[in-house]
């Protein structure tokens, strides 16, 4: 069984670092494998620096909002100025309206984040939560008018019955005078809950009348035409959803993360800090309820797993069948699973479908996270599988990796690395460009050549979700542009490998498929891009020639299959597994 070196978490005691009142106070972390011990109370200082973050920034927001605004204090200013922000919107729900908040949002998400601002590390971390809540607030304003637009397009009549029209019609963001921001903000909850419950028994009518075939695609499709016809609209939905991404401090995005599970991204639990913030918590999209009682948001959001379990499906079967063909006598499979959660999901549908092909292959995976309450139930689990059902799934370390930071992992020590949901959350549409490379370099020196890459994301039409998981966009929450692929070159993530014949080499990921879903079950011709998006990559070895020659060709695929072909040191297995997923999908699009 192959190494992957870690540094060893046993021989640093975690208490030493105390509490936390600057995040490079985690960078001793970065690459360590923890025991569970030493991951629950890396959870406890992740939660106690998240608590110092809401407290103090709540109390602040009260003394400002009950007119003792401190002018000397650039925090109590900024947070003035996201409320008037925020009142503006809320007093004149306008979508139209709208463009030149976000934009003012944006300048001071920079501002905040900026050296000579001087905010501390807990300050920024509440300004963004609380520019987060006035995103929701747009977020709804704009999906609730796509939702009155869907009930009046031509020739889709057939869509949404009279009485859920009549229901969207009714629905209006309430506006009391005088009253509190997070006050302000319950009328705009009941607003997001009450759509998505329209949406949804919306989607179980239309399963019924189907013979419980469950078909979305009249939400999605619907909601990108009223986009279409309404680019201002589109506009500020894309610039919600784009997280805002600063280069020069990148260590927010880690603890940001460990936010985004103890938010809307997993269980609400920081919603009780306040009593205006409880209603909230229902808002929790929860990927993990086996962590906590409550029932999630998406747990009865049918339309939401719809579009999305297509993709785990596909990212499941298509990972399997390679390393089935790649591996055929291996029996044990080293996988690294980047943003791992809590029980390592991601992997859970590979394993099924490898099982159903060989059941004799183990799949041992090391499970990398930075949040702490997630590196807590990994460590617990090492040694055994995540899930009773899976028994050739064996967790056999957990890791504490930043994304966002730079990890360096044993070159060639794994089989297989995934990566499933979670680059999103990392970068923004215009600036990720700079984290995608690095992770997918770090990602290619870790696969031994032959090995495979698997990234599966949320793609650039992800803000047509807004409608029915607006509150996600209270947490750093962003896409993986479609040209981002375009953007990043062979060299950006190419790694030295051993000379060959005289000639330096390097090993790149070489891309295998792409599949982006505008709807479940069809691929993105249909509006140009996809809401969720799977991309496969094979590990291989190339000439600094070749490299060279892969660069200049990187916007044209075939160009570059052209290219491997030549190449007489490449094995014609890469080209084969290109054309076997691609009749794979085909012969399931066609069903």
């Amino acid at each position: 069984m192959a190494e992957h070196s870690p540094q060893n978490g046993n021989s640093f005691d975690i208490r030493d670092l105390g509490e936390i009142t600057d995040l490079r106070q985690f960078d001793v972390l970065q690459g360590r494998s923890l025991t569970a011990e030493q991951a629950r109370k890396l959870a406890s200082l992740q939660q106690d620096f998240i608590d110092d973050a809401l407290f103090s920034g709540l109390h602040e927001l009260e003394w400002v909002e009950n007119g003792y605004l401190d002018h000397e204090s650039s925090f109590s200013n900024t947070i003035d100025d996201i409320v008037c922000i925020f009142q503006a919107i809320h007093h004149n729900p306008n979508p139209q309206q709208l463009l030149q908040p976000c934009e003012r949002l944006e300048h001071m998400f920079e501002r905040i984040h900026a050296d000579e601002a001087g905010f501390s590390d807990t300050q920024k971390l509440f300004l963004e939560f609380l520019i987060g809540l006035v995103y929701v607030e747009m977020n709804v304003i704009v999906h609730l008018e796509v939702a009155k637009k869907m009930t009046t397009v031509d020739g889709r009549d057939e869509y949404m019955s009279p009485e859920i029209k009549e229901k969207i019609h009714a629905l209006q963001v309430e506006v009391t005078d005088g009253t509190k921001m997070l006050e302000q903000m319950r009328s705009t909850e009941q607003v997001a809950f009450e759509l998505g419950n329209a949406f949804q028994q919306n989607f179980d009518k239309q399963v019924d009348e189907a013979d419980n075939k469950k078909s979305p695609e009249g939400y999605w499709e619907l909601t990108a035409q009223v986009m279409k016809d309404c680019p201002q609209l589109e506009a500020i939905a894309r610039r919600i959803l784009s997280m805002r991404y600063i280069p020069n401090n990148t260590r927010i995005l880690g603890i940001a993360q460990a936010l985004h599970w103890s938010g809307f991204g997993g269980n609400g639990n920081y919603t009780n800090f306040h009593d205006d913030l409880k209603p909230f918590s229902r808002h929790s999209i929860g990927f993990h309820p086996e962590i906590h009682d409550q029932v999630n948001f998406t747990e009865r959001m049918g339309l939401f797993r719809a579009i999305l379990n297509p993709l785990k499906e596909r990212e499941g079967r298509t990972l399997a069948a390679l390393a089935t063909q790649q591996f055929p006598k291996q029996q044990e499979l080293n996988v690294i699973d980047l943003g791992a959660g809590p029980f390592a999901k991601g992997l859970h549908l590979f394993a099924r479908a490898l099982h159903q092909i060989d059941p004799t292959k183990t799949i041992r995976v090391t499970a990398a996270e930075v949040d702490g309450s997630s590196l807590a139930k990994l460590a617990q689990l090492k040694g055994n599988s995540p899930d009773q059902n899976l028994p050739n799934v064996i967790i056999e370390d957990a890791l504490r990796i930043d994304l966002s930071q730079d990890f360096s992992l044993q070159t060639d020590s794994m089989d297989i690395a995934t990566t499933s949901l979670v680059i999103h959350q990392l970068m923004d549409s215009k600036l990720g460009t700079e984290i995608s490379a690095r992770v997918l370099r770090q990602m290619c020196q870790v696969v031994r050549p032959g090995g495979f890459i698997s990234w599966a994301d949320a793609g650039e039409h992800a803000w047509l979700q807004g409608g029915i998981i607006p509150f996600n966009g209270a947490d750093r929450e962003g896409c993986v542009p479609d040209d981002i692929y375009k953007r990043i070159s062979f060299a950006d993530v190419a790694v030295e490998a051993e000379t060959k014949a005289g000639q330096k080499c390097y090993k790149i990921p070489y891309r295998l498929s792409e599949f982006r879903y505008a709807t479940p079950e069809k691929v993105a011709a249909q509006h140009g891009s996809g809401i969720y998006e799977y991309n496969v990559f094979q590990v291989i070895e190339v000439s600094a020639d070749v490299l060279k020659e892969l660069d200049h060709n990187r916007g044209n695929p075939q160009a570059c299959d052209a290219i491997i072909a030549r190449d007489r040191s490449q094995d014609e297995q890469i080209l084969a597994y290109r054309k076997d997923i691609r009749e794979d999908l085909l012969s399931t699009l066609k069903k």
